[in-house]
């Protein structure tokens, strides 16, 4: 247990927020894929880069009420990982990064999915601010913040969604069009289409069913 300036302060941070709940070869494989994409568009960079794992208590796309003890364990199995692990109580990204910048001024990258990208230009999360979703979406683009979108697929056959296929509402599709074309938002080029597909949600059916299957989708620790 650390203080955060200890581990971020001044530096470039990449974050991926997630449930965690298991870790998935595709979580690991979002990670990869960007450092490895920040690393090719901008060789050297990744020297003073901090690599964090958030968690939420209150999970942006769950009603789930949250066990403290298995959240506990997640945390420990990132940690097994070798993974820095962050517990927040933000709801929103701009939560996150405002949390952030009380440490650091420098480059900050979130790693998602379309699937959680769909959620941050949805209005109803913003209810609470004076400003709305404007107001919300200026807080998470404060400074330098790249959003990192990995593709998905909702089963192994069907179609590919990226961010440049995302249906986002029609009164966000300029706001989103802006952030797309000024790098705000940026599409991971490389990534396993064999494993798109699988989903913490899906895994966690199979152990809980006993089908070993699910030992192909996490990684080997």
């Amino acid at each position: 247990v650390v203080q955060p300036s200890e581990v971020i302060f001044g530096k470039r941070v990449l974050i991926e927020r997630g449930s965690f709940r298991p870790v998935t070869n595709v979580t690991l494989d979002m990670l990869a894929r960007a450092q490895r994409q920040l690393e090719q568009d901008n060789p050297g960079s990744g020297e003073e880069r901090v690599i964090l794992m958030e968690m939420t208590l209150n999970n942006l796309m769950s009603a789930q009420t949250i066990d403290h003890q298995e959240f506990l364990e997640r945390v420990d199995l990132l940690g097994a990982l070798g993974q820095t692990v962050m517990i927040s109580n933000y709801t929103r990204f701009d939560g996150v990064t405002g949390y952030l910048r009380k440490a650091t001024q420098n480059w900050i990258g979130m790693v998602m999915g379309v699937p959680t990208l769909s959620e941050i230009f949805d209005e109803k999360y913003y209810a609470d601010l004076p400003g709305g979703i404007l107001q919300g979406l200026g807080a998470l683009f404060q400074g330098h913040v790249r959003l990192l979108i990995y593709p998905t697929k909702d089963s192994a056959d069907g179609p590919l969604s990226t961010a440049d296929t995302i249906a986002v509402p029609d009164r966000q599709k300029k706001l989103y069009e802006y952030l797309r074309e000024n790098g705000s938002i940026e599409p991971i080029r490389e990534f396993d289409e064999a494993q798109l597909h699988i989903t913490p949600g899906e895994v966690l059916r199979k152990l809980q069913a006993g089908d070993v299957s699910w030992r192909e989708m996490v990684p080997p620790q």
